[in-house]
């Protein structure tokens, strides 16, 4: 019950209540005011009806006979030769957040208000030893801290498949089902595990519907009653209160029209509001695309991104996924080590690196791989699993799939791939109307058309809705009681994949991927991107050309224009370097691309086009390997004979680097000289960030490998700077007493990349302008090793790092801070700038 809604209550010259009573002023007999009544748990006994026993029990069965198979399961084919199809429980990875906090930390420590205040400010990074190694927050860390936890997650990305594994975990706990899944990162009780698909609730609400706690009950109760569990809202409520509930929001993003989105966003604020409190046991989980997210993420308010799997945990998954297909039978076709050895080379691969990291796109690889060979681009992977599903669900059959399937729809003279054209344009047209299923009249009116020449076309569409909903599994029945029924992909990105190939086959579509660019750009990112790939290079980079010479007003581009520029960038990154740079006329166009895209992200000046550096870095991002300021045909290395590399004066003897060591850079060493670096996640970020996760020995061994390439002048070599060179370099000629080398003062977020920047990440090199000696980031973006000891101490190992990073504060970004770190440590805001000295050794 709570504290919603606040009773009235007319003391009539007195007042007796039951339990504990608070008010927000003095009670007066004679007077009416709304108070808080705070009901003692032992009081809702009498006031709740409590259901049957067996009723809970059945809807929580339900619910985990619902969220533990894979929705991917038919995919593969095996499930079809006797085998049983895999299920959430073989192969769910623990997820990482973005966050990192000290080793030696818990979040709980590191949230502290008073360490809080304190972090970022001049002093010793690292010198206590509990913080000289960095570690990210798991989700499940996250979510056992936080109250409320916000969790935002790329297409694929694994946020909802955490929600569908907690609610699995949790429903068997209350059902006394032996479980240590969540062991001792979740000190809570087994709470209730309700699920909340917000486009269904969104869906239900009228324009003038208010976003209330109440109405959210009814339609968790109205959802429940529909699929045959009857649990009356008083009764969840007092679960809420006695016990705990835990509530997965899925999908805040797909709520349809900002009024909708604003309307749920009040319905779950009220509700969690009316559990809170000091004895409120609930917990809430909302989930997001990055995309519908404005502003910046707090970790302090319960606000985190979902990170990408790291190497470790890719080779993990697919070690889980072959052993589980091997327990449960599967026909494999070849021994599961070799398997798993083969795909986990295979995701090491540039061109599946990235994918590999996705959650989704990582299972859709191995069930793929289990088949056969695997494709290299999103797009493909997206095709081969569509193919798979609509077209191998019945291989067993002797007379061929083909066969069966036309045998099965009494339909001999049909073609299956002739279905894709019709479910791409309900897909789109879904897509388009903001709807949050697929339609049953939808459907049916689109292959009634396929069949217009046949007697019975209605009929025919009837046959091919129920073929491809129950044999297919590219569609499955949402489960509801309205008509027309309603039906969804495994996943919104197929839904998305399926409108991007309606897309690349229209003959305008390049003016059409400006229409929607400029309607709803977050809305559809994914399509457009992956239509560039499926319409093909040319086509592809047309309409990513298209966009950006879409601008009205070319000298003075709006935020919508840039952000066209950057879906043109996504979309030759999609395409691929190699296929848009083989022809000439393709490079021209790309090259238009890249133009606009190098005006937004590296202005001479951050207020040359007035954006801010948050949009400067994203803008950065979608340049990604058509960047013009580094050779890939020279180790990354900036072009120009200088080699990136700038004369400091009053030193004849140094050069600094221009920008810190990339990753890509960084990577380019690892692969010419074989070296093996202790942390495969510093190749993990974009390849024109700064390099991570590198300790000091590794930076002094890339320096050794640069010197040893003959690429340097004669006579120089390359080395870390100590700090008294770094610091000098830092100033750009500026006077010792000047704090930044902007002012001498007052910091500037649009000047360097630190926490009140708002970007929350490392950012692509440049983004920020140089100081007076040329030099990029040499404040913010990430610590840099320096080779001078912290202090002269002969019990004291470690070494100083300088400039500050992403993460900290104003404080530790001037140019005399000094922080401190053992050789060993690693990190996420830790990287490393290179000098050149004339002298030998």
């Amino acid at each position: 019950m709570g504290a919603e809604p606040a009773p009235s209550v007319h003391t009539g010259g007195g007042m007796a209540a039951l339990g504990d009573v608070t008010a927000g002023r003095d009670v007066i007999g004679g007077d009416q005011y709304n108070i808080t009544l705070l009901l003692q748990p032992e009081m809702l006994a009498g006031l709740v009806v409590v259901p049957d026993e067996s009723a809970l029990r059945c809807y929580l069965h339900a619910l985990i006979d619902t969220l533990t198979p894979l929705p991917l399961d038919r995919i593969d084919t095996r499930a079809s030769t006797g085998g049983e199809p895999l299920r959430l429980d073989d192969v769910f990875e623990p997820l990482d957040t973005r966050t990192q906090i000290p080793q030696g930390l818990t979040l709980a420590q590191w949230l502290d208000p008073a360490r809080q205040r304190s972090r970022g400010k001049t002093g010793r990074a690292g010198s206590s030893p509990e913080e000289q190694e960095q570690r990210p927050v798991t989700a499940l860390e996250a979510l056992a801290h936080h109250r409320s936890l916000t969790l935002l997650g790329a297409a694929g990305g694994g946020k909802s498949t955490f929600g569908a594994w907690m609610l699995v975990v949790l429903a068997r706990a209350w059902l006394g089902e032996e479980s240590t899944m969540l062991g001792e990162a979740w000190p809570h009780d087994a709470l209730l595990p309700i699920r909340v698909t917000l486009r269904h609730f969104a869906a239900s609400l009228a324009p003038s519907d208010a976003g209330t706690a109440e109405r959210l009950w009814t339609f968790i109760a109205d959802t429940l009653r529909g699929a045959g569990h009857e649990l009356p809202v008083k009764y969840l409520k007092s679960v809420a209160i006695q016990r705990g509930v835990f509530f997965l929001f899925d999908g805040l993003d797909e709520c349809g029209t900002p009024a909708q989105c604003e309307q749920v966003l009040r319905g779950i604020e009220a509700l969690e509001l009316s559990l809170g409190g000091t004895r409120s046991k609930s917990r809430f989980l909302r989930t997001v695309r990055p995309n519908a997210w404005k502003g910046d993420l707090v970790a302090a308010k319960g606000e985190y991104a979902l990170a990408a799997l790291t190497e470790a945990q890719i080779d993990h998954f697919i070690g889980r996924w072959y052993d589980a297909a091997d327990r449960h039978g599967w026909n494999l076709r070849a021994d599961s080590a070799v398997l798993v050895a083969d795909l986990q080379q295979a995701s090491r691969r540039p061109e599946l690196r990235e994918l590999a990291a996705n959650p989704l796109l990582l299972t859709l690889m191995a069930a793929l791989h289990t088949v056969d060979r695997l494709p290299d681009a999103r797009a493909d992977l997206y095709k081969e699993a569509v193919t798979l599903l609509l077209m191998r669900w019945d291989d067993k059959h002797k007379h061929g799939a083909g066969a069966s399937r036309r045998r099965l729809l009494d339909l001999p003279h049909l073609r299956i791939e002739s279905l894709l054209p019709t479910l791409e344009q309900v897909a789109f047209e879904t897509h388009e109307a903001k709807e949050s299923a697929v339609s049953e009249y939808r459907l049916l009116d689109g292959f009634r058309k396929l069949f217009a020449e046949v007697g019975d076309p209605l009929g025919c569409a009837q046959k091919v809705v129920t073929y491809i909903v129950e044999r297919t599994g590219l569609l499955s029945w949402d489960g509801g009681d309205r008509s027309p029924r309603r039906f969804e992909f495994p996943h919104r990105s197929f839904r998305e994949y399926l409108a991007a190939c309606h897309m690349a086959h229209q003959p305008e579509m390049a003016r059409q991927c400006i229409a929607l660019a400029r309607s709803d750009p977050a809305l559809w990112e994914l399509p457009l991107v992956l239509a560039a790939r499926v319409a093909g290079a040319e086509r592809g980079t047309l309409a990513a050309q298209a966009l950006v010479e879409s601008w009205p007003l070319p000298d003075s581009p709006t935020e919508a224009d840039w952000l066209c520029a950057r879906l043109a960038g996504l979309q030759l990154k999609e395409i691929g370097k190699e296929s848009v740079l083989v022809e000439p006329y393709r490079r021209v166009m790309a090259d238009r691309v890249v133009a606009a895209l190098m005006r937004g992200a590296f202005p001479s000046e951050p207020t040359v086009n007035g954006l801010p550096a948050k949009v400067r870095s994203r803008l950065g991002d979608a340049i990604g390997a058509f960047d013009p300021r580094f050779d890939a045909e020279n180790y990354f290395l900036p072009c120009g004979d200088d080699l990136g590399f700038v004369s400091i004066p009053c030193r004849d003897d140094l050069r600094f680097a221009r920008y810190p060591v990339t990753v890509a850079q960084f990577r380019a060493f690892v692969v010419d000289s074989g070296f093996e670096p202790g942390d495969p996640d510093c190749l993990r970020d974009p390849d024109h960030r700064p390099v991570c996760y590198v300790n000091h020995a590794e930076a002094l061994a890339y320096c050794e490998w640069l010197t040893g390439t003959g690429y340097l002048p004669d006579g120089w070599r390359a080395d870390l700077p100590d700090e008294h060179e770094w610091e000098h370099a830092s100033r750009g000629g500026q006077p010792g007493d000047w704090d930044y080398w902007w002012d001498k003062k007052k910091a500037d977020p649009e000047k360097a990349n630190y926490n009140d920047s708002g970007i929350g990440d490392t950012s692509v090199v440049g983004c920020f302008p140089a100081n007076g000696y040329g030099l990029y980031d040499i404040l913010g973006n990430v610590w840099e090793w320096t080779k001078s000891p912290y202090s002269k101490s002969d019990s004291d190992s470690d070494l100083v790092v300088r400039g500050g990073s992403w993460f900290n504060s104003a404080g530790g970004l001037r140019c005399a801070a000094r922080g401190g770190g053992h050789p060993g440590s690693r990190g996420y805001n830790l990287g490393f700038r290179v000098v050149l000295r004339c002298s030998p050794v």
